[in-house]
């Protein structure tokens, strides 16, 4: 279209040399010819009962091309476009959430495993599990939960067998003291038979 809205070119060779139709390129004709700056751009307008899409540019001669489509044929693809991406956003989001409660599920399960542990803990048995040790094979984070607990029984472990060694000790000793003041009580039976023996003599002489 030249800057007057004269058509110079369009597919039905009979518009040529007519002056535009549209209303839209009318208004763009309008603008340049009251000495407004129009920037190159897009724009909707009805046409015929149905609705169109232009875009439109400038070219160094100031004619002004225009490239126009059926609105509803060219939102068809976008529409179908966004239906499509609306489908894969929710396979997505479904198979994200059964993603999220497997794994859930298997770190509850795991995590069940190490109640028995944590319970013979509390009830001060440390003896040696397998089902601790094999949980703290894991990588993961109830891995590291198993490799705690197994140190912290480790140490209960190392601080109960200092007590039992200690308590043997100390029985040890009060066995030698109860032996020793047995000892000095059976020396002072045979101090007290002598001293009697001695008085009986001292008493005949």
């Amino acid at each position: 279209v030249s800057p007057d809205g004269t058509m110079l070119y369009h597919k039905t060779s009979e518009k040529i040399g007519l002056p535009v139709e549209n209303d839209a390129v009318k208004g763009i004709v309008s603008d340049l010819q009251a000495g407004k700056e129009v920037p190159d751009g897009s724009c909707t307008y009805e046409y015929k009962g149905s609705y169109k899409v232009a875009g439109y540019a400038f070219t160094e001669a100031g004619n002004i091309v225009i490239v126009t489509a059926d609105k509803d044929a060219m939102m068809k693809n976008v529409r179908a476009m966004s239906t499509t991406l609306i489908v894969i956003g929710m396979i997505c989001v479904v198979i994200v959430t059964v993603l999220i409660i497997v794994f859930t599920m298997f770190m509850l399960k795991a995590l069940s495993q190490l109640v028995p542990v944590i319970t013979k803990t509390a009830n001060f048995d440390f003896s040696e599990d397998p089902e601790s040790r094999r949980l703290e094979k894991r990588t993961d984070e109830v891995g590291s939960i198993a490799k705690a607990l197994g140190k912290t029984r480790n140490n209960l472990r190392a601080v109960v067998e200092s007590i039992s060694s200690a308590g043997q000790s100390i029985n040890s000793n009060v066995e030698d003291l109860q032996s020793t003041i047995d000892n000095v009580g059976n020396i002072c039976s045979d101090n007290s038979a002598t001293t009697e023996e001695l008085a009986a003599g001292m008493e005949e002489a």
